[in-house]
């Protein structure tokens, strides 16, 4: 069977509410999934789908895997993509096509559609392409727009258009009486069509390879760690945000679901207060010198020269162990924990391992000279290359393709990992109030008179408040999910619009 993102078309079935991967650009089904309601746009972005489905935006992991994040749809969305940075949708209530701040239903731009009623939109890697829906001949068009603006380069008229997508080469579009057309690049020109026995609601292409299906980047910063310093740097850039002095010089780190630093130095964990050098907790285990260190969301992993080890939360007990992958002296210097499986990075033997959940067994394996720490950020996977000085570098998805996508140089590293610390807020307020009285009255008797009156007052309260934005997975999007209508979200304007990143679509 096809892998997802190997170039196949995506559909929205009106009738089953069901969403299809076909083979290719073919009727034959290769995989489906049960929508959350009717379904009214569909995009791939990385190895994840947006979806319109109800009132709802959602966000699955993969080709329905888990909703890693959903909020309540704009009021009138009938469409949505991704240009290279932004989602974008088109909308009949108000015959617009906006872009979004992020995976967040906040505006923060829009045009004029080209007709009423804009039922579909898509990216070419460089423009906007549009649909309305006028029930003619005539008015039923397709519309290549110059970027991202109302400006058309190109149309043609196509009758019950309802869904367009775009393959790298060519454009599709899906109309409601269920046919699906391919036409030669942007033209009237048909190359290729077959039937569906419903109506088709809208289509996608989940080609990873198109230069126009970047990746959603997490939100959270990169750490790492270089001699003493544990960095903090600013998301995905070289521009350090914070950093800490350590009393100590750790061979790796790692960031828990709960935002916390987890350090491996000789044969020493360590679990750090925020980015401090305060430590909250610490174990020491065997003989063997730590290369590697990760979290499962449950226990510490570590990896030294001979062995990979799991532990019983943050404990010296030790749940289970397996050989370094390929024997001794691997290095695994990277270790990292995704979707269920743990991956290695030997520096040794130039090689990253998937293996099978936790276990020796090796599921994949790819040359990946000079790595000298890996993570995954929830979307991409990302590895530093020692070689090319601290040059970190970023695949989409788990690197099934090898699709490189992006490469920066951080400087000096011995390891990384991506998330959000837990913050600690504390204020405190103290005041003191004496007062001091003394009267004294001397007379001729000899006789003397002393009173003192002090009263001191001192009251303090102090409030702290913890937040976790642990990395990983998004959290639920800063968004309402309950108790609001659809029309009645964050309002959708034509100029930017300040409101929560949420995810940013890169």
């Amino acid at each position: 069977m096809a892998n997802f993102g190997d170039g196949n078309l995506i559909i929205q079935d009106a009738v089953t509410n069901k969403t299809y991967r076909l083979s290719g650009f073919s009727s034959t089904v290769l995989d489906s999934f049960v929508q959350s309601g009717t379904g009214s746009g569909v995009e791939v972005s990385g190895h994840r789908i947006m979806s319109r489905e109800g009132t709802r935006m959602y966000l699955y992991s993969g080709f329905g895997g888990a909703v890693l994040d959903s909020f309540i749809s704009p009021a009138g969305l009938t469409d949505v993509t991704h240009d290279t940075s932004r989602m974008v949708g088109s909308r009949s209530n108000g015959d617009k096509i906006h872009k979004y701040s992020g995976f967040t239903g906040v505006a923060i731009d829009s045009f004029a559609a080209p007709s009423t009623n804009p039922v579909a939109v898509s990216w070419d890697g460089s423009n906007i392409i549009s649909a309305n829906f006028a029930g003619t001949a005539l008015g039923d068009k397709v519309y290549l727009h110059s970027g991202f603006s109302s400006t058309i380069k190109s149309n043609f008229a196509t009758l019950n258009v309802n869904g367009v997508t775009w393959d790298g080469t060519n454009l599709i579009v899906s109309k409601n009486t269920g046919v699906i057309i391919k036409y030669s690049g942007f033209s009237s020109t048909v190359l290729d069509s077959f039937a569906w026995a419903n109506q088709v609601v809208n289509v996608a292409w989940d080609n990873r390879t198109l230069a126009s299906f970047n990746i959603i980047r997490q939100k959270g910063d990169i750490f790492k760690v270089a001699g003493t310093k544990v960095y903090q740097l600013s998301g995905y850039t070289a521009t350090v945000k914070d950093s800490v002095t350590l009393s100590y010089t750790p061979s790796s780190m790692a960031i828990t679901s709960a935002g916390e630093i987890i350090t491996g130095e000789t044969t020493k964990v360590r679990k750090h207060v925020g980015l401090s050098a305060v430590v909250a907790d610490s174990f020491s285990y065997g003989t063997q010198n730590i290369r590697g260190i990760t979290w499962d969301g449950t226990d510490v992993i570590v990896g030294n020269n001979v062995k990979i080890l799991k532990f019983a939360g943050f404990s010296s007990t030790v749940t289970a162990s397996f050989a370094t992958p390929t024997g001794t002296n691997a290095y695994p210097q990277g270790l990292s924990w995704f979707n269920g499986n743990l991956w290695v990075g030997s520096t040794n033997r130039n090689k990253i391992y998937k293996m099978v959940g936790f276990s020796a067994t090796i599921s994949t394996e790819w040359v990946a000279t000079g790595v000298e720490s890996l993570m995954f950020d929830g979307a991409n996977f990302i590895w530093a290359n020692s070689t090319d000085p601290a040059k970190y570098l970023m695949y989409v998805g788990e690197r099934e393709n090898n699709i490189l996508h992006d490469s920066l140089t951080i400087g000096t590293v011995q390891d990384f990992d991506f998330g959000s610390l837990t913050t600690t807020s504390t204020s405190t307020s103290t005041t003191t109030t004496t007062s001091t009285s003394t009267s004294t009255t001397t007379t001729t008797s000899t006789s003397t008179s002393t009173s003192t009156s002090t009263t001191t007052s001192t009251s303090t309260s102090t409030s702290t408040t913890t937040t976790v934005d642990a990395g990983g997975p998004p959290q639920p999007a800063d968004y309402p999910s309950t108790g609001a209508d659809p029309a009645d979200a964050p309002a959708l304007t034509d100029s930017p619009t300040a409101g929560p990143e949420g995810l940013s679509i890169l």
